[in-house]
Parts: C-alpha cells; sequence; structure tokens
C-alpha cells in the first residue's frame, strides 16, 4: 500500500438523508450492527462520532490503498495512520482521540472519493451524516447531482454497511481483512467461473462420451 496521505473536508453537523445534496441513500445497517455500534460508542473513552468516522476511515483506506486519511472539520483536522496490522478496535480508538482532541461532537464527514473509483483528477465528493436516535445509529450517504448515480450510491452504502458490520463482530481484526464485497458483487464475479456444469446423456458408452464435445 502507498503512504502517501489524502486529504478529505469534513463538514457541518447534519441529520442523515435531509436532501442537502441531490442524490442520498441511507447506510442500510442491521438491526444487530446498530445495537453493536451503541455499544462501541458507549464504550469508555470512546466518543459517537468517532464510530462512525472509523467506518468511513475504513472505506476509503480500502478504496484507495493509503496507509494514511486526513478527515478535515470544522475544529480542525482528524488524521488516520494505520498498517498491514491495524484493527478496527484500533482504528475506532484512533478516531476517538482524534475527535477527543478536537473537540469534534458532529458526525458528519465529506470524502474526495479516490483514484480507481472515479477518473484521476476528478474531484467528485461523498458526505456521509449520522445520527443517534431512539432506535439507535442512522447513516446516509450523499453526493452532489452529476457525480455518482443512486445505483453507485448505493453500493457504496453497502459496502461501508458491510466494513462496519464485520468490525462489530470481529473487531479485532485487521481492517485490511474486513469483508467489502457484496453478496451480489461475489455472486456476479464468482458465478460465471462456478458455472461448469454439463449435461451428459447417461445411454452413451465411454468412447463414445469422449466424442462429445
Amino acid at each position: 500500500m502507498s503512504s502517501d496521505p489524502m486529504t478529505y473536508t469534513g463538514a457541518a453537523a447534519a441529520p442523515p438523508a435531509t436532501g442537502t445534496l441531490d442524490v442520498s441513500v441511507a447506510v442500510p445497517l442491521p438491526p444487530a450492527t446498530a445495537r453493536g455500534l451503541q455499544l462501541l460508542a458507549e464504550h469508555p473513552g470512546h466518543a459517537p462520532a468517532a464510530v462512525p468516522l472509523a467506518g468511513f476511515w475504513a472505506l476509503l483506506l480500502r478504496w484507495s490503498g493509503h496507509e494514511e486519511v486526513q478527515v478535515d472539520t470544522s475544529c480542525g483536522p482528524l488524521r488516520c495512520r494505520t498498517d498491514e496490522e491495524t484493527t478496527f478496535r484500533q482504528l475506532i480508538e484512533q478516531a476517538a482521540r482524534a475527535t477527543r482532541a478536537a473537540g469534534a461532537s458532529s458526525a458528519s464527514y465529506r470524502a474526495v472519493v479516490p483514484h480507481p473509483l472515479v477518473a484521476a483528477g476528478s474531484a467528485h465528493e461523498l458526505l456521509l451524516s449520522c445520527s443517534w436516535g431512539s432506535q439507535g445509529i442512522h447513516c446516509a450517504l450523499e453526493c452532489a447531482p452529476g457525480t455518482f448515480s443512486a445505483a453507485e450510491l448505493s453500493r457504496f452504502a453497502k459496502q461501508l454497511s458491510l466494513l462496519l458490520t464485520n468490525g462489530t463482530i470481529r473487531p479485532d481484526q485487521y481492517v485490511q481483512e474486513l469483508g467489502l464485497i457484496t453478496a451480489e458483487e461475489r455472486r456476479a464475479a464468482v458465478g460465471p467461473f462456478n458455472d461448469t456444469a454439463r449435461f451428459f446423456d447417461d445411454s452413451l458408452l465411454l468412447h463414445q462420451l469422449r466424442a462429445v464435445p
């Protein structure tokens, strides 16, 4: 992985899916994941804003292949430094220290989507906004018109949900090993290679089967 830092720009606090940008998709968090994130946020030394920040960091790290990312907020830069052995729990601890040191309490972050997801030199941005309520955490990804389609944004949201879910279940797993591919994407990628079934007439003899193309 490259060690060059990447810079991401933070945004002011906002509730999810408010339509502040043209395209908005809710992050589909299973109830068990939402409860797990709530428990992580309530852990001594953690903060609610640190949990989604760690998840967003993880997504950007996986997309870019970099070992360092930086999120700029109104409270100052929030930087993440990782290596191949950084676990999701350690990433949350980094996020907690960063938000605590900067006095950041919001959970809204704007990120420039890295190459190769977009063409080099493009400045397509994503906004992750999260809020906590009686039902747990609610997150949404938003983008400006003309950047990503609702289908692309939905795929990003599913990937973030997978990272948060796997990180909640296995917080001591390395960030680089957390599952990122959805079941639909896995079937689309692997399915054609596994489609090797062929029909053979069981009435044919061995020498006749060898002649079948």
